[in-house]
């Protein structure tokens, strides 16, 4: 009767070697996706929740916000979406925010900005 596996299976010098290869690609693949350029001068983040916030998103939208704020150096603002006359408060704070994100920040340079909308 034939074994399910193959006899190079039990061979552990070839799993080793699989393994050092396994490791150098998954290292080639992170460093391929983590540019050492930054590509942006600076980064703004708007994230945004309903006022009856009854999911708690709020919470985790700020421990997210911190993680921008202090890990990536973003400009990082939360916004309280009204439940009365939604649609035109965010399109004003939308409006606004794509005009200059960081004079909300304290930051008047509007310059190399790139944005980024979280909801």
């Amino acid at each position: 009767m034939s074994e399910l596996k193959p006899s190079r299976a039990y061979s552990r010098s070839s799993h080793h070697k699989r393994l050092q290869d396994l490791a150098a690609d998954l290292k080639k693949a992170v460093n391929d996706v983590c540019p050492k350029i930054h590509r942006y001068g600076k980064v703004s983040v708007l994230a945004f929740h309903w006022e009856n916030d009854t999911m708690g998103v709020a919470e985790l939208e700020t421990e997210l916000l911190q993680v921008f704020k202090r890990i990536y150096s973003f400009f990082a603002e939360s916004y309280t979406i009204p439940i009365i006359g939604s649609v035109m408060a965010l399109n004003i704070k939308l409006n606004q925010w794509t005009i200059c994100p960081s004079i909300t920040l304290g930051d008047s340079s509007c310059r190399g900005l790139d944005h980024v909308a979280l909801q």
